[in-house]
């Protein structure tokens, strides 16, 4: 739940006023971890988990196979647990 209130360009807003101090340590995790995946499937992770939209749809958006998109999502929010140390999705 907590990633749909995270705008896109985390970069850009860690330090920006207003977020909870829990607000900014999900924008650094998703700093650090945005790093180790390719784009495209950072961008199939985002789309599906923050944007809601429908996996066959980034797919073809992004010229992936759905299964790879679920593959993206799964890993990346593994990851993001892993670096909070916490259930995120």
């Amino acid at each position: 739940q907590r990633l749909l209130q995270v705008p896109e360009a985390a970069s850009a807003t860690a330090e920006a006023p207003g977020l909870t101090e829990c607000g900014r340590l999900l924008h650094r995790a998703l700093d650090v971890i945005r790093a180790e995946f390719e784009e495209r499937s950072w961008q199939a992770f985002w789309r599906v988990t923050v944007d809601g939209r429908r996996p066959a749809d980034v797919a073809a958006d992004l010229q992936m196979t759905t299964n790879a998109v679920y593959v993206a999502r799964s890993r990346i929010l593994r990851r993001l647990r892993e670096e909070l140390g916490e259930d995120v999705g």
